[in-house]
């Protein structure tokens, strides 16, 4: 099988971790079904319901999604369109 690999999605603008880190760079993993699902499940719109997923295949708190600068939050939403295609 012929899984899709990671992808490094470097920030313009940078983002704090959880540990309140600068990082410059969030990777985010391919997406499964059951992402999309918890994802829905645990937000009551679709911009909480799509933060919570870029945090959970991001692997960091939904917080650090929610801090970003719009053009860094656009350039995961294209990594994560990438995954789709």
């Amino acid at each position: 099988m012929n899984e899709p690999k990671r992808v490094d999605v470097p920030l313009r603008y940078g983002a704090v971790s959880d540990s309140d880190e600068p990082r410059t760079t969030l990777t985010m993993r391919p997406p499964l079904a059951r992402d999309s699902r918890d994802a829905q499940q645990a937000g009551t719109t679709q911009a909480d319901a799509e933060i919570q997923l870029f945090a959970n295949l991001c692997e960091v708190a939904p917080q650090t999604i929610e801090e970003l600068h719009m053009a860094d939050y656009v350039r995961l939403q294209k990594a994560y369109e990438r995954f789709l295609a």
